[in-house]
Formats: structure tokens, sequence, C-alpha cells
């Protein structure tokens, strides 16, 4: 009864090792397919990565071609506003300097025009 025991214990023993050697079998298998498939998911992400990245540059250069079209007739416009008031503001001063002078030509003849008409005046008496 002992040897059976033994015997069995021995099978036991050997199936428990055989069913141990198959479970690191199958870990050993899935591990290689979970390398496998992360490479493969790597992979495939840096592709996915690399033309999105082309995307986006293009994206951007065409924006920095808009912006720069739209940029350039604004500031060309800005440069002859600029100009265009500036000889604006000449030409104010101008009209004002010789309002001045203008004025300042008919408050002497008015002046003048007050002698007079005071000398006459006086003369008239």
């Amino acid at each position: 009864a002992g040897m059976s025991r033994v015997s069995a214990a021995e099978r036991e023993l050997e199936f428990q090792e055989a069913d141990g050697k198959a479970a690191l079998w199958r870990e050993d298998i899935c591990t290689s397919q979970i390398k496998r498939v992360a490479g493969e998911l790597m992979h495939s992400s840096q592709e996915q990565f690399g033309q999105r990245k082309k995307e986006l540059d293009a994206m951007l250069e065409r924006v920095a071609a808009y912006e720069h079209f739209k940029k350039t007739p604004h500031q060309e416009a800005q440069v002859s506003m600029k100009a265009k008031t500036e000889e604006m503001s000449h030409r104010g001063q101008c009209a004002a300097l010789e309002a001045r002078q203008r004025v300042g030509e008919e408050m002497e003849d008015i002046a003048k025009r007050v002698v007079v008409a005071k000398e006459q005046l006086v003369k008239m008496r």
C-alpha cells in the first residue's frame, strides 16, 4: 500500500510537472505574441505619427504662406496710408498757414480802413 501511494504521488508529481511545463510553454508563446503585437503597434504608431506630422507641417506651411500673402498687402496699404496721411497733414498745415496770413492781411486792411474812416469822420465835423 505504501508503494502504491508513493507511485501515485510520483505520477501526480510528474503530472503537475508536465502541467507546469505546459503552462510555462504557453506563457512563453503568449510573451512572444505580446512582443510581436507590441512591436507591430509601435511600428504602426510611428508610421501614423510620421504621416500626421507631415500633414501638420504641410498645413503649417499653407497657413504661413496664406498669412504672409494676407499680411503683405496690409503692410503695403499701411505704408501708402502713412504717405497719404503725411501729404494731407502737410496740405492742411499749408492751408492753415495761408489762412492765417490772409487773416493777418485782412486785419491790417481793416485797421487801415478804420483809420481812414476816423480821419473822414474828423474832417466831417
